[in-house]
């Protein structure tokens, strides 16, 4: 059959025991209709006779249907843990499926079934992962971010981080409160002998003491730190905002920054994103609300930072009226739109970018399997398909 050119056979061809005809294909090849097409990265062609029904996928790639010859890697794309390849296609067993969907029954057995003899979509995917390259946790499962995959709910545990960040607020919320029973206190209690104006001037006396034990290069010191605290304070601010937002770029327009940059940027990021406190990224929030996508995400974070700010503004200006000395809430507020508002522009953003794939059969005549080919949308598939590239839950329409 390999050397059975002018009959339409070649490289790549051979036949079955006891056959005419060159009707099966030789070790990395693959049969699609009549015709033995090479194998390319990502597939497992390792055994004579592998078919594009039967297609075996590498570990780490992934193609949508049986009928598509378009394997994509996960690792360029999403979580290649998530991408166990039909190899361990058994590891998406019924059970497991099962615990992640309490509503499971004869439908979802039959379905089961199906997905265990299969060589594409979610049968290459872990139990805990579903979608477009296995990019998608299923209900009842997150994405670990230190194991890069889906996790079952039942495992999570808080990330270091964020307990620091609880423990912290615990503090402040708690000396807060302290310091204001305290002020409370002193103000009823019948001891208190000084006003307002006698305070003033005990503080006065203690500044000119101060004032008077410094010597020359102390006070030189003290006037150049001042001085450089005032040229430095608005430069590093504009350093923390432009890198938080220049931090969205790298993903939304696929570019990379150079080193130490890049570790800069996602170190300020993983910052101001647990200062900001926001629920969804300091918890899996799809563990308590299942269905919850990026789009939820979005809404949260850009309407609670103006609900935040009108707070404290109220709060301000209510200040203002007591004519109430000292008040924090402004520079809250200032020190708002430096952490949060940024971070949350960079979650728009992320919304810019999408991720095609193909469908359908990629064309063979320039022997292109990557997404690189043309994609022939065959009858019942739609040829590419669009994903928002941070959460592949999440579809929009289709190019034909």
């Amino acid at each position: 059959c390999s050397t059975a050119t002018e009959y339409g056979y070649g490289e790549g061809y051979s036949s079955s025991k006891g056959s005419s005809t060159c009707d099966t294909c030789t070790e990395d090849f693959f049969r699609s209709g009549d015709y033995c097409v090479e194998c390319t990265l990502g597939m497992n062609c390792d055994a004579e006779g592998a078919t594009l029904k039967e297609l075996p996928v590498a570990k780490h790639y992934f193609r949508f249907n049986e009928d598509s010859n378009g394997v994509y890697s996960c690792e360029d794309y999403k979580y290649a843990k998530n991408c166990i390849g039909s190899g361990n296609a058994t590891n998406a067993s019924v059970s497991s499926s099962r615990r992640l969907d309490s509503t499971s029954g004869a439908e979802d057995d039959d379905a089961d079934e199906a997905v265990e003899t299969s060589t594409a979509g979610d049968a290459t995917c872990l139990p805990t992962a579903t979608g477009p390259l296995c990019g998608v946790c299923r209900d009842g499962a997150y994405i670990d971010d230190v194991e890069e995959q889906c996790v079952e709910c039942t495992n999570y545990e808080l990330p270091p981080r964020v307990m620091v960040v609880i423990c912290l607020v615990a503090l402040l919320l708690t000396g807060a409160i302290a310091y204001k029973l305290f002020i409370l206190a002193r103000r009823v209690s019948p001891h208190e002998t000084m006003n307002k104006v006698e305070v003033q001037e005990v503080q006065a006396k203690f500044e000119d003491m101060m004032e008077s034990n410094m010597t020359d290069k102390q006070r030189e010191f003290r006037a150049k730190m001042t001085l450089l605290q005032m040229k430095l304070a608005p430069k590093f601010k504009i350093i923390i905002t432009f890198s938080q937002l220049v931090g969205g770029f790298g993903f939304a327009l696929a570019v990379s920054f150079r080193e130490p940059y890049t570790s800069l940027v996602g170190g300020i990021a993983s910052i101001t994103e647990t200062i900001s406190l926001n629920i969804f990224s300091m918890a899996p929030f799809e563990c308590y609300y299942y269905g919850t996508n990026y789009f939820s995400n979005l809404v949260f974070s850009t309407t609670y930072p103006i609900v935040l700010s009108i707070v404290l503004m109220v709060l301000h200006r209510l200040d203002q009226v007591c004519k109430k000395e000292g008040s924090p809430w402004f520079s809250i507020f200032l020190a708002l739109t430096y952490l949060i508002l940024p971070s949350t522009a960079v979650k728009i953003f992320y919304c810019f970018k999408w991720d095609s794939f193909c469908d359908g059969t990629i064309n063979f005549e320039d022997g292109a399997i990557a997404n690189d080919g043309v994609c022939d949308g065959q009858e019942n598939l739609e040829g590419y398909r669009h994903f928002l590239a941070v959460d592949y839950s999440i579809e929009g329409g289709t190019l034909e």
